[in-house]
């Protein structure tokens, strides 16, 4: 006697009790990306995802927001496609499939036209985000200049000839690399030429952290210190937020040394950067080579200490004098070879190559900063040039807004880069475009008709199309959901349809649009057309949840 499934629809405006996970959007993104799964519950209690590795293990995600009804996290290093695993308290609540796509490929470079030919020798470069507003050491005027998406710029702080002076009149001399604290709104500078560390206000107030330098040529900040090549004594040295000034690794003198920080050699070293595992790679000018210090320790990451060009395995690949270095959100490390007039990737995964990804020459490039795209201070052309990646967007959430414009959705893909972003909904362009990372927009969806449009993405390096796949409906007060007591067969399966219902008992269909769950995935599984199959005998809950709407019938 074949056993039959009942599904039984529950409804309710209140909150779920059971903790679940419904689908994780979107279901493929690359390395670094971020995602977020959907579901209830799920601020309560510990939690972790789990992504499949090569080895057959698993490796947890980077937790960056959590809510009763999302989850965000970030796609880690060693994760392989598989499926993804949603625990609480030790307990699995999901398993659901995820694809780790290759990251954007690299494609097109271009020369930041600016508002004036205002720039000589810059060398440093920092962001301000959301804004994507670029901060310049302007090296050759002795200046700090800021430079807008659209090219415009300012000078927030120098007169234009070299000293030494704090206060709203500042002066520096060779100011050579730079840093943004976002928690404090603050910039630091590599003061090259005064041999110091100088703080600069976004108002252009400066004042000095540290001397006894020797001309400094890279700064990084992580967790409130600031961290400092100090080139001209061939060592990096840690200011503490008290303005105690350690070195953390070379200074012996200059050589070229792997081993504990106090023993290792270092030949010149200018940019650093940190990855955000705590990882601080530095570009060992003088030695031809990137190392990294992690846990007190130094290694070579690639060069072999002699001058070169040479891509292939980090091994004995080549450099000739790089002077910066910046790792993106896969934790690649990029290097400004500045004698060589080229940019350069260090892959790090299983095994690190050494590759070259655009053929576009530079004029020693002094320093690189990769947010979204690869920005170059090309000091020796007096440009700024930016390379972008390919440009794609694979999904939306929510799928649906009113259409009084009141309703922000995040749009996830590849290659977004700050400040530079349009969405444009069905032919009305969106006003409010928020970049969070590479991979995730905010934006709020503009005023509209009801019905579904296209949600056109674009960026200075193309335009990303999702088709059909966004609905502007009405304010529902109800949902209804049909067939409303169905039995199915295990491997049978039926199509689940649901409608918004108005104040005016109006209906409309938004089957595309609601979010699908079975609590019992053993009995039968949902996907997110609603379709249900058929897999166990039992009995399960089928639940459509829409805005803050969750209907169901029995």
């Amino acid at each position: 006697m074949r056993r039959s499934l009942f599904f039984a629809l529950l409804f309710l405006n209140s909150p779920l009790g059971a903790q679940l996970v419904q689908e994780v959007i979107p279901r493929q993104a690359a390395i670094g990306a971020r995602a977020i799964a959907i579901g209830s519950g799920l601020d309560q209690g510990s939690l972790v995802v789990n992504f499949p590795t090569a080895d057959g293990s698993t490796v947890p995600a980077s937790i960056v927001g959590r809510s009763a009804s999302l989850i965000e996290f970030q796609i880690p290093q060693e994760a392989v496609s598989g499926n993804v695993g949603v625990l609480v308290n030790n307990a699995s609540i999901a398993q659901l499939p995820f694809t780790v796509a290759p990251a954007a490929a690299w494609t097109k470079v271009a020369t930041l036209t600016l508002s004036s030919n205002a720039l000589k020798g810059p060398s440093g470069v920092a962001i301000m985000l959301p804004t994507g507003v670029l901060a310049v050491a302007d090296r050759g005027n002795h200046q700090v200049k800021l430079v807008s998406p659209d090219g415009t710029v300012t000078t927030l702080a120098g007169n234009g000839k070299p000293g030494f002076v704090d206060g709203a009149a500042a002066q520096f001399k060779e100011p050579t690399a730079l840093a943004y604290d976002p928690a404090t709104e603050t910039f630091y500078v590599a003061d090259g030429g005064n041999n110091a560390i100088r703080r600069l206000t976004t108002s252009g107030v400066v004042s000095t952290v540290a001397e006894g330098f020797k001309q400094p040529a890279g700064i990084a900040i992580r967790e409130g210190n600031l961290f400092v090549a100090d080139t001209g004594n061939d060592r990096i040295r840690r200011i503490a937020p008290d303005g105690t000034v350690t070195t953390i690794a070379g200074g012996v003198h200059s050589g070229f040394a792997d081993g504990p920080g106090a023993q290792a050699l270092f030949k010149s070293p200018q940019g650093i950067a940190f990855a955000p595992n705590g990882i601080l790679y530095v570009a060992d000018s003088g030695n031809h080579a990137v190392r990294k210090i992690a846990n007190g320790a130094v290694t070579t990451v690639a060069g072999t200490g002699h001058g070169g060009f040479l891509d292939g395995p980090a091994a004995i690949a080549e450099f000739k004098q790089p002077s910066a270095v910046a790792v993106d959100a896969a934790g690649n490390v990029w290097v400004a070879d500045t004698m060589n007039n080229s940019l350069r990737l260090i892959t790090t995964g299983s095994s690190s190559v050494v590759v070259t990804p655009v053929a576009t020459q530079f004029k020693q490039p002094n320093d690189v900063l990769v947010e979204g795209a690869a920005f170059v201070a090309d000091t020796m052309n007096d440009a700024i040039r930016v390379v972008y990646p390919a440009l794609s967007a694979t999904a939306i959430y929510p799928r649906s807004a009113d259409p009084n414009g009141s309703t922000t959705v995040r749009v996830f893909g590849a290659g977004f880069v700050p400040g530079a972003m349009r969405v444009v909904f069905g032919g009305v362009a969106a006003t409010n475009v928020t970049y969070v990372t590479s991979s995730e927009l905010r934006v709020a969806a503009p005023r509209h008709p009801i019905g579904f449009v296209d949600v056109v993405v674009s960026s200075p390096n193309g335009v990303a199309t999702l088709q059909n796949t966004f609905q502007y409906v009405p304010p529902y007060v109800a949902l209804r959901v049909t067939p409303t007591s169905p039995t199915l067969a295990p491997g049978q399966k039926l199509q689940f349809a649901a409608a918004g219902i108005g104040s005016d008992n109006s209906s409309t269909d938004i089957t595309s649009s609601v979010s699908w769950n079975s609590s019992q995935r053993g009995v039968a599984t949902i996907d997110l057309s609603g379709l249900a199959t058929g897999v166990g005998a039992g009995t399960t809950s089928i639940t459509a949840t829409f805005q803050s709407l969750t209907q169901s019938a029995t």
